[in-house]
């Protein structure tokens, strides 16, 4: 397992336990927090972001130059899930 690289304000659980979650279904290492959001670079300016929700989820966000462009939702207790899930939204049409 890499070292994951979290620039900026550094999150709190479970937020960062789902960024980990995120880096390793992704396979990238590095992240950067931008107002609420921790994005992961997916290309063609697109990222992918984690940010904690209500009711213990964390909010999966496939943003486009950081413009949230479709919002999905796991529970912070459900990592095979959330993998699943991350997986899922960063297919992209220009990142893939």
């Amino acid at each position: 397992m890499n070292d994951l690289v979290i620039t900026g304000r550094q999150p709190v659980a479970p937020l960062s336990d789902a960024i980990l979650v995120a880096a390793c279904a992704l396979d990238i290492w590095e992240c950067w927090a931008h107002e609420d959001r921790y994005h992961f670079a997916l290309g063609g300016g697109w990222t992918l972001a984690l940010s904690s929700d209500s009711a213990d989820r964390i909010r999966v966000e496939t943003c486009r130059l950081t413009r949230t462009m479709d919002t999905m939702w796991a529970s912070s207790h459900r990592s095979d899930r959330l993998a699943g899930l991350v997986r899922k939204m960063s297919t992209v049409p220009e990142a893939a």
